[in-house]
């Protein structure tokens, strides 16, 4: 019987993962010795433990308990059944603490920037934070794209603009300021505008994403699509843009 109850617990696990708090009331039930004892650990009611437990008997087809008015006490079939599933339950407690725990982060940590913001990033990333977190593996990608943070393995992306869509935790770290510049040579052709409307009718060297080209915001809530022949997907092709008088 001892051998027959290991064969059939192992063709039904699958089917055990809904069984979930049936597996919890019957380890509890045994930890505790009945299961009055076991609804108080687990916040419930005797009679829920209880219903838990047959539940899963009928599921796997054996009794684990002999029921007595005065004792429960565990079948050969219900100590071999404990003795599979105790452990992989306290398991998954652990896994549990492992990961809210406050033991120091470890392994690897790979991050995307853009190329303008590794001066400002990067000497605290490998200051500060590399120091308090020396069990850490850092790798840096420094690209203005929008990486795939799944399908090319990056942990997290320290990005500039609109959050690219996708099932991402998304958390706004600071607003940084924004200056349209023009070179000295610029000016002398097109003149330094006075109003929004002469600005916008201005060529530009324009950031573009993927073949789209990102609006102009100005400080007073306004915004308009800038025109131009040179679309640069990163900022210093901007700045060198720019300095060449585009």
């Amino acid at each position: 019987m001892g051998g027959h109850m290991s064969c059939a617990a192992e063709a039904q696990l699958p089917n055990l993962l809904n069984e979930i708090s049936g597996l919890m009331a019957f380890v509890r039930t045994v930890e505790a010795g009945s299961f009055s004892a076991a609804a108080r650990d687990l916040g419930t009611t005797p009679s829920a433990v209880s219903k838990g437990v047959a539940r899963l008997e009928k599921k796997i087809g054996t009794r684990l308990f002999l029921r007595s008015t005065r004792a429960l006490m565990l079948t050969q079939d219900g100590q071999l059944f404990f003795d599979r599933v105790a452990p992989l339950l306290r398991d998954l407690g652990a896994s549990e603490e492992a990961i809210r725990s406050d033991i120091a982060p470890s392994g690897r940590l790979r991050i995307s920037m853009p190329n303008e913001m590794a001066p400002l990033l990067l000497p605290r990333l490998f200051g500060s934070f590399a120091a308090d977190y020396p069990n850490l593996h850092i790798e840096v990608g420094l690209t203005d794209r929008f990486v795939d943070l799944i399908r090319e393995d990056y942990d997290v992306a320290l990005r500039v603009g609109n959050s690219a869509p996708g099932d991402y935790m998304v958390r706004h770290l600071a607003d940084l300021p924004m200056t349209i510049v023009g070179s000295p040579a610029f000016l002398k052709t097109w003149g330094n505008p006075a109003t929004a409307e002469a600005l916008a009718a201005l060529p530009f060297a324009r950031y573009a994403l993927g073949g789209i080209t990102q609006p102009m915001r100005l400080p007073d809530g306004r915004s308009f699509i800038p025109s131009g022949r040179v679309d640069c997907d990163s900022g210093t092709a901007l700045i060198q843009a720019a300095l060449s008088g585009l």
